[in-house]
């Protein structure tokens, strides 16, 4: 099974192990998380991107 890159795993911006980040409090879109980036803008996230943990 080949497996899927999701960087909201490698984001600062999530908290924790949840499906939440400080873009999308409520939840991580599904579509975002699939979409395999974040460094563009995507409906809702506030001018909040992808950027890796230190």
């Amino acid at each position: 099974m080949d497996s899927i890159y999701i960087p909201c795993n490698h984001c600062k911006h999530r908290n924790g192990n949840t499906v939440t980040c400080k873009a999308y409090p409520q939840g991580i879109p599904k579509k975002l998380m699939l979409r395999g980036e974040h460094d563009t803008p995507f409906p809702g996230d506030n001018g909040i991107r992808f950027e890796p943990k230190s």
